[in-house]
């Protein structure tokens, strides 16, 4: 059975390795709370690996905390569209299309809020990767190109990101 860091047992455990962190000198600590120097060589291991798991504890919490503010502004946008489309009926049901435009177009404008939410919530739990290049492209269909003489017209496609202008059939 393997034996067990001398350090790690030691009474004083938590000052030695604030002591560590602090960058003290090894013998000064050594001498400081009866422990040998290469204990406190090996010792070093533990409290980066201790730093490493306190470290990925706090990302845990802070992407909890992150998650429950999307989900409460998530919670929030549902609402909003519920509200809306409650808007909505009552102003076709009186006939009052003014009201009822504007109903659709806050709709719409919950609607894309709720989906950068969700697009946040997947990409915070992994469910959805962030893009390396952008996600829209801009397609421009072009009638007819203005050809060299006598050449055939015809339309063609253009992908403004990746820079390609492509003929179509």
């Amino acid at each position: 059975m393997p034996q067990t860091c001398t350090v790690c047992r030691h009474e004083a455990r938590e000052r030695i390795d604030r002591s560590i962190l602090a960058r003290e000198p090894l013998r000064t600590i050594a001498d400081r709370w009866s422990v040998s120097k290469t204990a406190l060589i090996r010792h070093r291991q533990h409290v980066s690996m201790e730093l490493a798991k306190t470290h990925e504890a706090q990302e845990l919490a802070r992407a909890g905390g992150l998650m429950a503010g999307v989900q409460t502004a998530h919670d929030r946008s549902e609402r909003l569209y519920h509200s809306a489309e409650e808007i909505l009926s009552r102003a076709l049901a009186a006939r009052d299309l003014r009201t009822a435009l504007q109903a659709i177009r806050a709709a719409v404008d919950v609607m894309a809020e709720a989906r950068g939410y969700l697009e946040l919530q997947g990409q915070i739990t992994g469910e959805l990767s962030v893009p390396a290049q952008p996600s829209q492209r801009l397609m421009v269909v072009l009638p007819r190109i203005i050809c060299p003489q006598g050449a055939e017209h015809s339309t063609a496609r253009v992908e403004i990101d990746a820079g390609l202008i492509e003929p179509e059939s």
